[in-house]
């Protein structure tokens, strides 16, 4: 309900308290501020003489004055807006008569030690900011001695802003005060001094604190509330009580008040706007630090921008802890240099999580999920490169997950990428496209479940490593060029497993380099089309070649668990490889135990140098690790391994299964006098996968297999000698091996 009061003549003082906020000149200041943000609804305040609650809620001081026996209540009211600080005060009940007599009319003064350079002391002292409400006026500046004033009359707006309706007049009392005062104040005097020009006289912003004092000054009287030192002249108060600002409630607003440097700090909550950035600062969510890409996502509210994007357009920008969602066309775009996009939920946006392009560089977006928006996950588009785009999950985007489109010497690893190209899954889309890229590294990177996990044309000299590509229609695909074709490119050391069409397809003529990377068979990937082919095309079950793609030597992977395993090398092996496979068998702080068995003296040794090259081994390892090595292209011949009477622990010297028997035809009988049995019987340890035992001249129902990298124990009846099957080099051949029979 709205009311009208008896007016009353008193001081209110307020003392501004910077607690985060203070004048930044034009470079960073050495201590940035932080503005906050939350998303509450704006008080609307009319100036009209009357206080409802509706508009400025309860008092934010109430209190009883005490002059002799005699006492009043006054009501103070303090609220603010993105722009604004709005003041009111009403006397409430008591004995007028004593308030009269101490001159408390129409009149609320208000004293603010704000103004830059003068230090921050809680005294309202010469140059300070005095705004004054009597006789239905405002005066300003306040100046101690000085009668020098510029008036304005009630109710009007003045070039500072300022606004008054005292409703009463002086020194009759039968109304209250209402005052408004910009937050970022400015006046000019030409009164005191015509050279001043503007003066700042008060920069505060929402969220800050302000200190309030208040005086009745009719008869020089000291309030009691709130209390202050008995030897303070009341016309000079020097303690205040500290009040917080509510803070900003627009996103916008607060990064318009900040100044180079700052940090806004938005709360969780939602907000319908646009942001655009012009001025290097940091813009903080709820979830600034959290990152949302760990297992099980992250918990707890988010600030959320709706409907709406973030457009960056300076330098040195830092967006961190943010879910937008909705925007008609990217979450978040830039075209400057050196910002930091992170730890954000880009979703369901029309065009992109993250748009980059023009003349931008060295951004780094990282630790963001990105999904279901309209075009890509991400776009770097004509920039001039080197940004950093790492640990980011994307999926469900309507075209690529990542499109580096004419853009150079950009980084991107270790990001996680499925199911690209929901809406668009033309020949050019991927869960990364290359298009016209340079000198690009992608390494780390997951890609699966989409119709292509890479995609290039007219990209030259890109490195591709370390990445898992795997189950998608194509894992690497390469277009026709129009202007350079795919040259110069190394792609090396990757997983391309599972991928149902190809493996690689390379639609130009000109061969591309795709040696030394992990089909998902030790035998290769499966060479189709035209001679010559992979001699082990009809056992490997590893992903498909096209012409034109060079996949000799390839590696042969090894995967170690965590605990026992049983591994064995069943080819000669590069000489390069050799220091990673000595790690995995040496490395005290992965490997646990190593063993070999020595047939000759039936028993364990763990030093590798003396193990044959036939020989398996047991190995426990701390943690699980994965070995890549790879075929000599030097020549050898298959090896041999002798046996010994007792129990022999080896493993397969060939690239592809083999039935037992045929795996063990050349130790079938031993050495010296014709016809002695070699071996009688071969066991798989469960550490295969496939426990079994086969002994010799049976015919199980179904024949057990023998298979590359695992270790089987062969019992010798007499001394022999088990040849491998394995030769290098490794070269194509018109006429592959036959495959294997059909049971």
């Amino acid at each position: 309900m709205k009311r009208k009061v008896l007016s009353i003549l008193f001081a209110l003082v307020l003392v501004l308290s910077f607690s985060l906020v203070m004048a930044v000149p034009a470079v960073a200041s050495p201590d940035p501020r932080t503005l906050e943000v939350s998303p509450r609804t704006l008080p609307t305040i009319l100036l009209d003489g009357v206080i409802g609650s509706e508009e400025w809620g309860s008092p934010d001081f109430s209190g009883t004055q005490t002059v002799d026996v005699s006492s009043f209540e006054v009501n103070i009211y303090v609220e603010n807006d993105d722009e604004n600080l709005y003041i009111a005060a009403e006397y409430v009940s008591g004995d007028f008569s004593v308030a009269q007599s101490l001159g408390l009319a129409t009149a609320l003064n208000i004293y603010i030690d704000a103004n830059p350079p003068t230090l921050l002391d809680g005294v309202v002292d010469n140059g300070d900011l005095g705004i004054i409400a009597s006789d239905d006026v405002i005066h300003i500046p306040y100046d101690p001695g000085a009668n020098d004033w510029d008036w304005q009359e009630e109710g009007s707006a003045s070039a500072a802003g300022i606004e008054i309706v005292a409703d009463g007049d002086y020194m009759i009392g039968n109304g209250i005060v209402e005052v408004k005062i910009p937050l970022g104040f400015e006046h000019t005097d030409q009164t005191l001094d015509p050279d001043q020009g503007t003066k700042t006289y008060l920069d505060i912003v929402p969220g800050d604190t302000i200190g309030l004092l208040f005086q009745a000054f009719g008869n020089n009287y000291i309030p009691l509330w709130p209390t202050v030192p008995e030897d303070t002249n009341a016309g000079w108060p020097e303690t205040y009580t500290p009040l917080t600002l509510a803070p900003f409630s627009s996103i916008q607003a607060a990064i318009n008040a900040a100044e180079l440097g700052d940090t806004v700090d938005v709360a969780k909550g939602t907000y319908n706007e646009n942001v655009l950035i012009e001025e290097r600062l940091t813009l903080l969510g709820a979830q600034h630090g959290e990152d949302p890409t760990v297992d099980g996502g992250r918990v707890g509210d988010e600030s959320t921008i709706n409907a709406a994007g973030i457009t960056i357009s300076a330098d040195s920008v830092t967006v961190d802890g943010f879910t937008i969602t909705g925007a008609p066309k990217s979450a978040i775009s830039t075209s400057s240099d050196e910002n930091i996009i992170v730890n954000n939920i880009l979703s369901n946006n029309g065009y992109r999580g993250v748009e980059i392009g023009g003349t931008s560089d060295d951004n780094t977006i990282a630790n963001n999920v990105m999904s279901h928006n309209g075009r890509e996950g991400i776009y770097l588009f004509e920039d001039e490169g080197g940004n950093t785009i790492e640990n980011n999950v994307i999926s469900h985007s309507g075209r690529p997950g990542i499109y580096v489109s004419w853009s150079d010497d950009n980084t991107i690893e270790n990001n996680v990428i499925s199911y690209s190209g929901e809406v668009d899954s033309g020949e050019w889309v991927a869960g990364i496209s290359l298009n016209g890229a340079l000198r690009n590294t992608l390494t780390g990177n997951t890609l699966s479940n989409q119709c292509r996990g890479i995609c290039m044309r007219d990209s030259v000299e890109n490195t591709l490593t370390h990445n898992t590509i795997s189950n998608n229609d194509y894992g690497i695909y390469l277009r026709t060029g129009k202007v350079t074709g795919n040259t110069g490119n190394e792609v090396h050391h990757n997983n391309i497993v599972g991928n149902t069409e190809y493996g690689v397809y390379n639609a130009e003529t000109e061969t591309f380099d795709a040696t030394n990377n992990w089909w998902g068979d030790v035998a290769g990937p499966d060479s189709v089309g035209a001679p010559p082919h992979n001699p082990y095309t009809n056992f490997t079950e590893g992903d498909a070649v096209s012409d034109y793609v060079d996949y000799l030597p390839w590696l042969i992977q090894i995967e170690l668990v965590e605990g026992w395993n049983i591994w064995s090398v069943p080819i000669i092996l590069d000489v390069a490889c050799l220091p990673q496979l000595d790690a995995a068998l040496t490395d005290e702080e992965l490997v646990d135990l190593a063993y070999y068995f020595d047939s000759t003296t039936q028993d364990w040794y763990n030093i590798p140098e003396d193990a044959s090259l036939m020989d398996a081994w047991y190995i426990k390892m701390f943690e699980p690790v994965t070995v890549n090595i790879w075929a000599s292209s030097g020549k050898a011949f298959p090896w041999q391994k002798e046996m010994k009477v007792g129990w022999n622990f080896v493993g397969l010297a060939e690239l592809y299964p083999m039935p037992a028997p045929e795996a063990l035809t050349s130790a079938l009988y031993g050495t010296g006098e014709a016809n002695l049995w070699g071996y009688s019987q071969v066991m798989s340890p469960s550490l295969n996968g496939a426990s079994w035992t086969y002994l010799r001249e049976t015919t199980p129902a179904t024949m057990p297999i023998m298979v590359p990298t695992k270790g089987y124990w062969v019992f010798m009846v007499n001394d022999g000698v088990l040849g491998g099957f394995s030769s290098t080099p490794i070269v194509e051949v018109d006429e592959p091996l036959p495959g294997p029979e059909e049971p």
